[in-house]
Order: structure tokens, then C-alpha cells, then sequence
């Protein structure tokens, strides 16, 4: 079974799709054992949380995965799923086995990590998106072959959910924000046409507009060093003929040639004053510039595409 890197998630089965509709249908998410026994006392607490923040999210989560078009309801009982947490490391599942109900299995850590709300939400809605996606010839074992951007989504959500490996950001602490919206493929084969247009997402379009500007300061950069450089040696070139009439400090520069030293000398002054202003200027573009990267950075990893 190959499980999808970089987002717990796998995908089992071996009987045709639970008739349920993405459209509308009603989750239980409940705390349980898990069956090979592994279950940590210390992620108890872990376990407890996401059982909280599950159910509390999920709705709103699958909402959005969904751009708005699909109804996840938590109910205590009678659900048309049920979403089982355990308190172990492991890599989550969607179960669909044929003489077994349809289940999902959220593992609350990876390695022996706590997951994030962040990852705990991406990782049901992905196992939760198993129930429909995806299959046909490019897919395998429940994951696309291939990540394709149907240029509606933004950021980490170009490719969807329902990739191998998922497509997410690792963030410092080792915790990962990963996608939150089905791509239009993903959406179609949940039974869903006519999507509606998707709002480009602020934050992304920020980070594209600073990479735009980073990109552009960079050839600028570039420019202005080779400018430097090459005024640099003018410079050099100038010293060298200054220095040539370092024979006359004692006995001073004769006169026959004394105009020529002082147009050497102011040549060269000036040249190291251009220089100086470019090395300036410089200066002030790679002080502009580390802004503009900063701010670029500090919308990783979720708004940088």
C-alpha cells in the first residue's frame, strides 16, 4: 500500500465506493484504540484535543475543501463515516474492506510528534476525500500520478489534496501546513460540476507581487555589480597612472608636464566619486531588497507558491 508522503494519509480498498455523497453527508469522530495496540498513554492528551478540534472544524474545513458546494454535518451516531483518532504514531487511513464498513483512521503523531490542528484538519479532509478520489488511469492506490494545476487554485492549494506525496510546507518544529482545497479534477470526481470561481487568496497574491519585485531587484543587482566592477577597474587603471608620477615627490612634478598630472589626478578623483556613489546605491538596493525578502519569507509556507 503506498501512502501519501508528506500528509499521513493512505487509501484501502477493495469494494466499489461507499454511497455516500460529498455533497452532503454526516461524520462521527470519536477517540478509539488503536488495533495493533500501540497506543501511547502520553498522546492521550493529544488524542483528547483532536477529538475537540475535529469535530469543530471539520464542518467549516470541508467547506472550504469543497469551495462551498459540499455539507459535512458531525453527528453522535448513525454517521455515514465514522472518523476513528488514536492516540499513536502512524500514517492515517481510509478504510473501505468488504465485509467492514467504511472507516477512517487519524493517527494523532508522526515519529512520536504531536500533529498540529493544521495537519490533524488537512489530514481528515484528505482521508475523507478517499471516499470519492480518486481512481481511473491517473491515479493509483487512491493518489494521483501526476499533480496538475488547473490554474484555479493559489499557493499550496495548485495541486489539491489528493496527491502522492501531498504537496506541504515544513515550518520550524518540524510541523507542516499542507493544502485545504480539492483541485477541480478532485471536485469532479466527487460529483461535483459547475465550480464556482475561486477568490485568489490575498496572502498569496502579496507573495507573488514580492517575488515579482525580488526577481526584477535581482537582475538589478546583478546589473549594478558588473557596473561596479568595471568602474572598479577604471579606478585601478587610474591609480596606477596617478601612481606613475610618484618619481616627481621629491622633486616636485615639472612643469612641461604638470597639466597632465593634474587631469590624471582629477580623473581619477572622479572616478572614485562615481564609484562610490554606485557602491552606495548598491548599498541601498541590497538593504531594500532584504526587506522585500523578509517579507517574502515571513509569508512562507502557506502564501508562497
Amino acid at each position: 500500500m503506498i501512502c501519501a508522503l508528506g500528509l499521513a494519509g493512505c487509501y484501502s480498498s477493495s469494494r466499489a465506493t461507499p454511497p455516500l455523497s460529498a455533497a452532503g453527508f454526516t461524520v462521527a469522530v470519536v477517540a478509539a484504540a488503536s488495533e495493533s495496540g500501540n497506543d501511547d498513554q502520553v498522546l492521550v492528551g493529544a488524542q483528547t484535543a483532536a477529538v475537540t478540534h475535529l469535530r469543530a472544524a471539520l464542518p467549516a474545513a470541508w467547506s472550504e475543501a469543497t469551495r462551498g458546494l459540499g455539507t459535512l454535518t458531525i453527528v453522535a451516531k448513525d454517521a455515514g463515516i465514522v472518523m476513528k483518532v488514536v492516540a499513536a504514531s502512524g500514517t492515517s487511513i481510509h478504510r473501505s474492506l468488504r465485509n467492514k464498513a467504511s472507516d477512517i483512521v487519524i493517527f494523532v503523531a508522526d515519529e512520536g510528534r504531536p500533529l498540529g490542528q493544521q495537519e490533524l484538519t488537512s489530514t481528515a479532509v484528505h482521508e475523507l476525500g478517499h471516499i470519492w478520489c480518486c481512481r481511473g488511469p491517473e491515479a493509483s492506490d487512491g493518489h494521483w500520478t501526476t499533480p496538475m494545476d488547473d490554474g484555479a487554485e493559489f499557493g499550496l492549494n495548485r495541486y489539491g489534496l489528493m496527491n502522492s506525496p501531498v504537496g506541504c510546507n515544513t515550518q520550524r518544529g518540524g510541523s507542516s501546513l499542507c493544502p485545504t482545497r480539492f483541485s477541480g479534477r478532485e471536485l469532479a470526481a466527487m460529483a461535483f460540476s459547475s465550480l464556482p470561481t475561486v477568490t485568489p487568496d490575498p496572502c498569496v497574491a502579496q507573495a507573488q507581487r514580492l517575488k515579482r519585485q525580488i526577481d526584477l531587484a535581482n537582475q538589478s543587482l546583478t546589473a549594478s555589480e558588473a557596473t561596479i566592477s568595471s568602474q572598479q577597474r577604471r579606478v585601478n587603471n587610474l591609480k596606477r597612472d596617478v601612481e606613475s608620477y610618484d618619481v616627481y615627490r621629491f622633486s616636485g612634478v615639472p612643469s612641461r608636464i604638470y597639466p597632465a598630472y593634474v587631469a590624471t589626478l582629477d580623473e581619477y578623483n572622479d572616478a572614485v566619486d562615481r564609484l562610490n556613489g554606485l557602491v552606495a546605491q548598491h548599498n541601498r538596493q541590497v538593504a531594500q531588497q532584504d526587506v522585500a525578502v523578509n517579507q517574502y519569507k515571513s509569508l512562507a509556507p502557506r502564501c508562497v507558491t
